[in-house]
C-alpha cells in the first residue's frame, strides 16, 4: 500500500479542475464546443480554477473544430492574462494551437 506522500505526488494539484477538464474534453470531442466553452467560463468565474491543461484541451478542441481564430484568441488571452487567473500558456497550449494551422 503506498504511503500518503506517494499518493499525493500522483494526484493532480487540483483534482476538481482535472475532473472538469476531462468533462470539458468529452464535450469537445463529441462536437459540443459551446458546452465546453460554457464549462470553461464556469471554471473561470466560479471555480475550480482552470489549469494550463484545461486551456490546452479547449484550444485543442477549437483547433480540431476549425476554429483557429478563437483558438488564437484564447491563447492571446492567456498570454495577456485577460482571464485574471495567472495561468500562462506552456508547450501543450502552443502545440494545440498549432493544430489549427495544419
Amino acid at each position: 500500500c503506498p504511503s500518503s506522500g506517494e499518493v499525493d505526488r500522483r494526484l493532480p494539484k487540483s483534482p476538481r479542475a482535472h475532473l472538469y477538464t476531462l468533462v470539458m474534453t468529452g464535450y469537445a470531442q463529441s462536437g459540443e464546443i459551446q458546452t465546453a466553452k460554457e464549462l470553461l467560463s464556469e471554471m473561470q468565474n466560479i471555480g475550480p480554477r482552470p489549469t494550463e491543461h484545461t486551456y490546452a484541451a479547449y484550444i485543442h478542441a477549437l483547433a480540431v473544430g476549425n476554429n483557429a481564430d478563437e483558438a488564437m484568441e484564447v491563447l492571446n488571452g492567456m498570454i495577456n492574462d485577460e482571464y485574471k487567473d495567472g495561468v500562462k500558456p506552456q508547450s501543450s497550449c502552443f502545440s494545440a494551437c498549432m493544430l489549427s494551422a495544419l
